[in-house]
This record gives C-alpha cells, structure tokens and sequence, in this order.
C-alpha cells in the first residue's frame, strides 16, 4: 500500500513506497552476535561461503581455491582433458595444424579429380595470392555463320564508325519511295524545293501575279488603304518630334487661362526644373531645450544625408598604371 502526503502550497514531500522507508540511506539494523561455540567455530566460517573472497579478493592474490588434480589415466584421456580446457580455438592461435588421420583417406573417382583438387582451395589460393598475375582464360566465341556480321556489328563496329569515321561513312542506301504519278509535284515539293526558294532566293524571284494585281479600295475607305501600307509608323519611326501635327488652337475662356497653362504642363515643369522658385512654407521654431532632444530632432530629419556624405567619403578612384598606390580617396579628410 502506498501512502501519499496532500500537496502544499509550499513545498511537496516524496511518496514512501511503503511506511517507514528510509530516504536517506542512513539507517542501519543491529545485527545479533552469532552465538557460536567452540566446537562448532570450522562449521561457521564454512557456512559463511567464499563468494566474497572469489570475487573481491581473488585478483589481489588473497585467495586461490584449490583445484584436483586431474586423473588421466589414458593418453585419450588426456588428449580429451586438454580439449576441454582450451578448445580448438588455443590451436589456431597457436598455430598449429590439426592432425589427420591416415587411416580414413578420402575416397575420390579419377573423374572428380578436377573437382576435389579445386575444392581443396586452389581456386582460391590464386584469386588471393595471384591475383591479376596471371592471364586471362581465352574465350572463344561460338558464333554460326550466318551469324558472322551481326557478331561484328555487336564487337563495335557500329559505334567505332559514329565515334571515329563519322561523315567519311558512305550512307546507306534508302529505298526508292513509291510514289503515284498524280502525287509528283507533292513528292517534288516535300523534298524541300520550295524551302529551298525562300533560303536561298529571297527577293530573286519573279513577282506573282497577286503582287501585280492592284487592290480593290473603296473611295471611302482610300485613308485606310494609306495608313495600312505604313504611313503612320513611318512618321513616329523616321519623322517623330520633327513635324508636329497640325492641331486647332484651343478655345480657352478667360476666366480658364490659369488652368489652361498648368495643364500645358508648367506645373509639372517647375516641380522638375525651377523647384526652387516656390516659396517655402514657413516652419515654426523648435522648442528644444536639452541635448537629448536636439539629437531626436536631428535624427527625425532622417540619415540619408549623412549617409551620402559618408559614402561620397568613401569612394575609391581606381588609377590604371599605379602599383603602389592603388587607390586614392578624393572626399576623404585623411589626404
């Protein structure tokens, strides 16, 4: 059963797993003394066990259990006993080769001969020890003939053709299209005449009888005609700005003629160009009394000032020609 404590406002108590269980670690439980009498002292301390002495004090040299000694009456059995005590595992560390007996030879046919001999490890021994010494195994190919060209194209031949002769091979031979005789003049054109004319012939060509032929215009529709043949992009192209359209004089009122001229663009004109013949508007005098204050007014003005003064303080004039003085610093106040 366990026993939790409410939770205080101010501090919180462990849970005991069970009544009286000692957090600290402190507490220790009086042992009786063993009541032990004379005769029977060498029965007490063997019952006490050598566990304590075989685990803590065997590699300080303090205790050694004493061991039989083994009865070996044969020379099998001897054999046996060292097995058991180092395995097989001692002989390899050491080693040495296990011994085989000669009264079981392998029984092997004359014709897995071959196969014993490589089981035996020959195969391996040369790919680890020989490798890349020796050479190769021939192969040669079992090919039919009348398998004999597509072995050669298989070999490279192709490919060695694309990669080193290519465009010196003579191409190959393209059967003769079937073609009827009323589809000639289609054939004759998809064999790229009539590309052929516009690559290479361009304006040598006879004019056809559609350029020759005058269009068709409508009285009406004659000022059309004329800005369709390019009269209007020939004048912005070749002519802008140099003859300015004919327009009306505009008919202004006299109370109008202010707007009239801001409209021409005098407004715009003076903001780009005479911006300074605008009267300022007057600014009202700060009240600044500390030195905290007049850097807040400063730096509300903005830093963009004094960010271009700084840069312009900075620039650096490359001079060609010059090794040891590669750069010069006009609007700087260290020259």
């Amino acid at each position: 059963m366990v026993y939790e404590t409410p939770r205080s406002s101010r501090s919180e108590s462990p849970v005991a797993p069970y009544p009286g269980f000692d957090f600290d670690g402190t507490r220790i439980f009086p042992s009786p003394i063993p009541r032990v009498t004379w005769q029977g002292e060498a029965n007490a301390i063997r019952n006490r066990g050598t566990v304590g002495k075989w685990v803590f004090d065997y590699y300080a040299g303090k205790y050694d259990s004493p061991r039989p000694v083994p009865r070996c009456p044969t020379p099998a059995a001897k054999d046996n006993h060292e097995h058991g005590r180092n395995g097989t595992v001692g002989r390899l560390l050491r080693d040495s080769v296990t011994p085989r007996p000669s009264t079981a030879p392998p029984r092997i046919k004359s014709e897995a001969e071959p196969i014993a001999s490589l089981s035996r490890g020959k195969r391996m021994k040369v790919i680890v020890q020989k490798y890349a010494q020796s050479a190769p195994s021939p192969r040669v190919p079992r090919i039919k003939p009348e398998a004999e060209g597509h072995s050669q194209v298989h070999k490279g031949g192709r490919m060695d053709k694309l990669v080193h002769s290519y465009g010196c091979v003579t191409p190959s031979p393209r059967p003769v299209p079937r073609v009827k005789s009323e589809a000639e003049g289609i054939a004759d054109l998809s064999k790229g005449k009539r590309m052929k004319k516009i690559v290479h012939a361009d304006g040598r060509l006879p004019v056809t009888a559609r350029d020759k032929a005058v269009p068709r215009v409508k009285p009406e529709g004659e000022d059309n005609a004329d800005l369709d043949r390019g009269k209007r992009m020939n004048r912005i192209v070749h002519s802008y700005g140099s003859d300015p359209p004919d327009r009306a004089i505009p008919r202004v009122k006299q109370e109008g003629d202010p707007n009239y001229k801001l409209d021409l663009g005098k407004r715009m004109c003076t903001l780009l160009h005479d911006v300074k013949k605008y009267p300022t508007s007057p600014c009202h005098v700060p009240r600044v009394r500390h030195a905290e204050a007049s850097t807040i007014l400063r730096k509300s003005r903005g830093q963009m000032g004094h960010v271009l003064r700084q840069s312009g303080q900075r620039t650096c004039i490359y001079k060609p020609g010059v090794q040891k003085q590669l750069y010069d610093r006009p609007n700087s106040n260290l020259m």
